[in-house]
C-alpha cells in the first residue's frame, strides 16, 4: 500500500511542476508575512522580551529568563541580533526567517509520510494559514519551535522506515533544539518517545535498538531536567510570570468541562485555519487518522492521537493550556500531517477509480496533462488567497483588545511629541509595560537604572525628562491610577511643574478618559493622543488630592473567609546579608481570592491589609514573630498582582535562616489561618 501511494500519483510523474507549486507557495507566504509589515504593533510582551534579551550581563540574562516562559534558545538569539540593532523589523528575522523556512519543510514532511500530494497540501497550509502567518510575524519563540517539531517529526518518520545513524542523530538534534527553544515542546516528546518503544516491544526488536532508541532520547531528556530544575519548578512552584497569567487571560484555555473542550476544540482549529473552516479541518484531521492507520503508518498516528491525549491531561491539570491561542500552536505540524494524509488518501482513491473506467489517463501525455492543470489551480488558488489575505489585511493591523495593540506609527508619533514638543519642567508617569518601551529604545548607558522611591514607585531617567514608574503591568482601573498620581504628589513639587505626561503605551489605553473623575485634571490644550498620552495639569491634581478626591474606592471592613487567598513569591537572594543590619527582599503578592483587598483604613489602621513576616532559625523554629508590617499601596482587585520591597531586619548571629512572609489583614487574621499559604525563603546571615 504504501508503494501504491508514493507511486501512483498523478503530479507525482514529473518533479518541475511539484517544485513549481511549491516555490509559487512558498513565494506566497512569504508576501503576505511581509506585506505591511512595517505598520505592524511591537506590542508590550515584544518590547519586554527584547528588553530581557538585551541584558549587558549572563546573570542579568538568565535572572530575565527565569521569571519568563520561555526556554532559553530564544533570549541567547535574539541577544545576537540585538548586539548588531534594536530595529523591530530586523528583531523579527527571528520568526520570519524560521517562519518561511517552515513552508518548504511541511511540503517534504508531507510527501515523506504520504505522498506528493500531502506535501503540497502541508505547503498550503502552512503558507495561508491563520495561526502560522501570525506567528511569523511578531518577536516571539513560537515560528522556531515549529521548524525544530517539524523536522523531529521528519526524522522520526524517516526512522520508522528505516532507522539510519543520519536520522536518528536528526531526530535527536531537533528535538534538543526544540526542548530549549519552548517547553510544550516535551509533550510530542514524550509521546514519540512512548510509541516508538511501545513499537519495539510489539516487533519484539533486539537489545541494541533499545539502547539505540534510548541514547537518541537521552540528550533532549537531560535537557529537559535541567531546565525543569532550574526553571519550570520555578514556575511550578508560583514564582516568575506564568501563575499570574495563568489565572487570567489563560484561564479560557483551561476547560474543566466536556464542552468547554469542545469548544477550545472548535477555537484551535479555528485559530490554526479561520473559524469558516473549523469544522472541515477538524472532520479532515479525524480522516488523516484512519488514513495514516490504514497506509501502515500507525506509530505516526498513535503518536498524534497520544499527543493531543498528553494535552488534555496537561490541560485538566492546569499545566498548560489547549485552545484558540498561539500557545496550542506546537500541535500545527501534527494537524496539518492529518489534513495531508487525508488528501493523499482520497486523491489516491480518485484516481485509482478514474483510470479503471478511464484507461486513457494512464498515457504519459495524459499524466503530464493533468499533472500541469493541477499545478495551474494550486497557483490561482494561491493567488486568489494571497491576494485576499492582503486585502482583508486583518492579521496584522485589526484595532482592539488584541495581540497588537500599538502600530509603529503609533509609537513614534508618541515618542516625537515627547521629546521634540515637552514643556520645561514637565514630568512623565508611567507602568511597567510601557518603561519596557523607554528603557529599550533609549540609547543611554544608564537606561536599566531606576531608583526606588516608595513601594512599587521608582525615578528612572528618560530622554533629559524626570520620570516615575509605578510598578504595575497597565493602567486599567481607577484604584492604580489614584494610587500613582499620590505617590507623585508626594515624590514630586507638583505647585512648580508644568505638565504631567500620563503615558500607557499597550494595553488597557484611555483608563483617564474612560472615568469622568479625571475630566478636571486633562489639560485639553494638550495632547491626549490614541488614549496613549494623556497630558494632565499639575495644578489640578494637587487641588483635587487636597480635596480628598482620588483616593482607593473601597471602604476597608473586615474580609469574607474566601477572601483570605493569597500566593506569594519571593526573589531569591544571590548573596548572604550582614548580621545585625537591615535588608531588602522583593515579594510577590497576588490576590487569588475573588474579593478585593481595600488599601484604606480608618483612622486607628484597623482593617488595613498589610505584608508581615517571621523569622525562624534553620531547625524552623521562630525566633522573631510579627515584624514590619507593609501596607497595601492601593487596593488589590481580584486577580492583581504587586511587586512589594520589604525592609527585613537581620538577626545579630550569623546563620542560616528562613523568613516567612504572610498578608495579615489587622484587627482580623493572618492569611495563614485562614488557609492561605505562607512563603518560607532561606536566606544567609555573615
Amino acid at each position: 500500500m504504501r508503494a501504491t501511494i508514493q507511486n501512483n500519483g498523478i503530479i507525482k510523474t514529473d518533479a518541475f511542476p511539484v517544485a513549481v507549486m511549491v516555490l509559487w507557495l512558498g513565494m506566497a507566504g512569504i508576501f503576505i508575512r511581509i506585506w505591511g509589515l512595517w505598520n505592524y504593533a511591537f506590542n508590550p510582551d515584544e518590547v519586554m522580551l527584547s528588553c530581557v534579551a538585551a541584558a549587558d550581563s549572563f546573570s542579568a540574562l538568565w535572572e530575565g529568563i527565569k521569571i519568563q516562559t520561555n526556554a532559553p534558545l530564544m533570549y541567547g538569539i535574539l541577544h545576537l541580533l540585538i548586539m548588531f540593532s534594536k530595529n523591530e523589523l530586523f528583531l523579527r528575522c527571528i520568526s520570519l526567517i524560521p517562519g518561511a523556512g517552515l513552508i518548504f519543510i511541511f511540503y517534504f514532511l508531507g510527501k515523506r509520510v504520504s505522498g506528493t500530494v500531502s506535501g503540497v497540501t502541508m505547503a498550503f497550509l502552512c503558507a495561508f494559514g491563520y495561526g502560522a502567518v501570525q506567528i511569523s510575524q511578531v518577536v516571539r519563540v513560537y515560528s522556531m519551535l515549529l521548524l525544530f517539531l517539524s523536522g523531529a517529526l521528519y526524522f522520526f518518520a524517516a526512522c520508522l522506515e528505516k532507522p539510519a545513524k543520519k536520522y536518528l542523530y536528526g531526530y535527536s538534534f531537533c528535538m534538543l533544539l526544540s526542548i530549549a527553544t519552548h517547553y510544550p515542546a516535551v509533550i510530542p516528546f514524550a509521546a514519540i518517545g512512548s510509541v516508538w518503544l511501545l513499537r519495539l516491544v510489539l516487533q519484539k526488536k533486539p537489545a541494541a535498538e533499545y539502547r539505540g532508541i534510548i541514547m537518541v532520547h537521552l540528550p533532549p531528556l537531560m535537557l529537559f531536567g535541567i531546565l525543569y530544575f532550574f526553571l519550570i519548578s520555578y514556575h511550578l512552584g508560583g514564582g516568575g510570570v506564568y501563575g499570574t497569567i495563568k489565572e487570567t487571560y489563560l484561564a479560557p484555555l483551561f476547560p474543566q468541562t466536556f464542552s468547554g473542550f469542545m469548544n477550545n476544540t472548535r477555537d484551535f482549529f479555528g485559530y490554526l485555519f479561520l473559524p469558516p473552516y473549523a469544522t472541515l479541518s477538524a472532520i479532515l484531521s479525524l480522516l488523516g487518522i484512519i488514513a495514516l492507520w490504514n497506509t501502515s503508518r500507525r506509530a505516526l498516528a498513535a503518536t498524534i492521537v497520544l499527543t493531543f491525549a498528553i494535552t488534555i491531561v496537561f490541560t485538566i491539570f492546569k499545566l498548560f493550556p489547549f485552545g484558540g491561542s498561539r500557545h496550542s500552536i506546537y500541535l500545527f505540524p501534527m494537524v496539518c500531517l492529518l489534513v495531508g494524509a487525508s488528501a493523499q488518501y482520497g486523491f489516491d482513491a480518485v484516481q485509482q477509480q478514474a483510470e479503471r473506467f478511464l484507461p486513457q489517463l494512464t498515457s504519459g501525455r495524459a499524466r503530464a496533462g493533468i499533472g500541469w492543470a493541477l499545478v495551474l489551480m494550486v497557483m490561482l488558488s494561491a493567488g486568489a488567497v494571497t491576494f485576499k489575505m492582503r486585502q482583508c489585511d486583518f492579521l496584522r493591523r485589526y484595532k482592539g483588545p488584541g495581540e497588537f495593540s500599538v502600530t509603529r506609527a503609533d509609537y513614534d508619533r508618541i515618542m516625537g511629541y515627547l521629546v521634540n514638543k515637552r514643556e520645561p519642567r514637565s514630568v512623565v508617569l508611567t507602568n511597567l509595560q510601557t518603561y519596557h518601551y523607554f528603557i529599550f529604545f533609549n540609547s543611554d548607558d544608564d537606561r536599566n537604572k531606576k531608583t526606588y522611591l516608595a513601594l512599587g514607585f521608582f525615578k528612572f531617567a528618560w530622554e533629559g525628562l524626570d520620570s516615575y514608574l509605578v510598578f504595575v503591568w497597565k493602567f486599567d482601573n481607577t484604584r492604580i491610577i489614584n494610587a500613582a498620581l499620590r505617590a507623585l504628589k508626594e515624590h514630586a513639587d507638583l505647585a512648580r511643574l508644568s505638565t504631567i505626561y500620563l503615558v500607557n503605551i499597550g494595553w488597557g489605553t484611555s483608563i483617564v478618559e474612560t472615568y469622568p473623575c479625571y475630566k478636571s485634571i486633562i489639560n485639553k490644550q494638550l495632547l491626549s493622543e490614541s488614549g496613549y498620552v494623556c497630558a494632565l495639569s499639575p495644578q489640578a491634581v494637587l487641588r483635587e488630592i487636597d480635596a480628598g478626591r482620588f483616593r482607593n474606592t473601597a471602604a476597608a471592613t473586615p474580609l469574607p473567609d474566601n477572601a483570605f487567598k493569597a500566593d506569594l513569591s519571593v526573589e531569591q537572594p544571590r548573596d548572604p546579608f550582614r548580621a545585625d543590619s537591615t535588608g531588602t527582599l522583593h515579594v510577590q503578592v497576588k490576590n487569588s481570592s475573588s474579593f478585593l483587598w481595600p488599601a484604606e483604613s480608618p483612622a486607628d489602621g484597623s482593617y488595613v491589609i498589610c505584608l508581615a513576616y517571621h523569622v525562624l532559625d534553620a531547625k524552623g523554629n521562630r525566633i522573631a514573630v510579627d515584624c514590619s508590617r507593609t501596607p497595601l499601596p492601593f487596593d488589590l482587585g481580584a486577580g492583581m498582582q504587586i511587586e512589594m520591597q520589604v525592609p527585613v531586619t537581620l538577626p545579630a548571629q550569623p546563620g542560616k535562616y528562613w523568613v516567612e512572609f504572610d498578608m495579615v489583614q489587622e484587627k482580623v487574621a493572618w492569611f495563614a489561618a485562614k488557609g492561605s499559604q505562607p512563603k518560607r525563603i532561606a536566606i544567609v546571615v555573615k
